[in-house]
């Protein structure tokens, strides 16, 4: 997702300047929902296997906002990052939300689950 939104027409070289720490550039990731898979595995482990306990990675797993630190983490991105989780209209929200954050850049997008 993030070579994508940084890269011009899809060449998969960084568009985006991270100058000075990438302190100017925020991402914001619009997500209507997130870890249907890992629910759904947990209770498959649970119910059907009989597991006592759930996976440690279960909750980073279905966290909304892992997109958005993943991208800055792997990007440098030190600006704002969060996430905005409005169901069908997040990604326009996130992309909204560009203008609220004060950086020179912003990388938004939505999430396909």
């Amino acid at each position: 997702m993030a070579p994508t939104c940084c890269s011009p027409a899809g060449t998969g070289t960084v568009g985006v300047s991270f100058e000075n720490g990438g302190h100017r550039t925020g991402c914001i990731v619009g997500v209507g929902t997130a870890g249907e898979e890992a629910i759904e595995a947990l209770y498959r482990k649970m119910y059907l296997d009989g597991a006592k306990r759930a996976n440690v990675f279960t909750v980073p797993r279905v966290m909304p906002s892992a997109p958005a630190s993943q991208i800055s983490m792997a990007y440098g991105i030190r600006g704002p990052v969060f996430t905005v989780s409005s169901a069908c209209a997040s990604s326009n929200h996130a992309i909204a939300s560009h203008r609220l954050c004060g950086c020179c850049a912003t990388l938004s997008s939505m999430q396909q689950s």
